[in-house]
């Protein structure tokens, strides 16, 4: 994948020559929907990424939701490497320097936050410009729509929501007994 040439992934949709009904009517929304970019300006090579990935069914949620990502990943740590709810004033290859608990040394740094807090600690990092993606989520009784884990796209492209899914089907401890999670996700605000 990294090979081809750098496109967006619109260019690229277009110069693969595939039926206007494939095309349209499903990669553009999926992609859109994958890639929060109904306007496919982003790299080709990502929009690859995610179709080869979307195809393999390697697109999941996390069991527990987002925030369990990071606690698994410091749960596997040894205890006391992370320390959570610090107010960090400056970073260096070598040492954090903190509001409260002064300058802590270290063998390297890793910046988990978002684009906009790292550029504080990184002056000249480079923020990107952000696409808003507003996510609903609707608690319904069962039967769900589905129990199947499926993506439904707005294929026409008609919005205001991109793509609903039965976050339930695919993550049951998202919902209470007898209900359902879905999920809905609108591109924009």
């Amino acid at each position: 994948l990294t090979a081809r040439p750098e496109l967006s992934a619109a260019q690229a949709l277009a110069a693969r020559a595939l039926p206007p009904r494939a095309a349209d009517g499903l990669l553009r929304p999926l992609l859109g929907a994958l890639l929060c970019d109904p306007e496919l300006t982003t790299s080709s090579r990502i929009g690859d990424l995610a179709l080869r990935d979307f195809a393999r069914g390697g697109l999941c949620l996390p069991a527990g939701g987002a925030a369990s990502v990071p606690r698994a990943l410091a749960d596997g740590l040894p205890p006391g490497t992370v320390r959570t709810g610090v107010r960090v004033l400056s970073v260096a290859a070598n040492a954090v320097v903190t509001r409260d608990h002064g300058t802590i040394r270290c063998r390297a740094v890793l910046i988990a936050t978002g684009a906009r807090d790292a550029a504080e600690l990184l002056p000249g990092l480079r923020v990107p410009d952000f696409r808003p993606v507003t996510v609903l989520h609707h608690a319904v009784d069962s039967p769900a729509p589905t129990d199947e884990p499926l993506l439904v796209l707005d294929a026409d492209r008609r919005g205001p929501v991109a793509y609903t899914a039965v976050a339930s089907a695919v993550d049951p401890s998202r919902a209470r007994p007898g209900r359902a999670l879905v999920t809905s996700v609108v591109l924009g605000s």
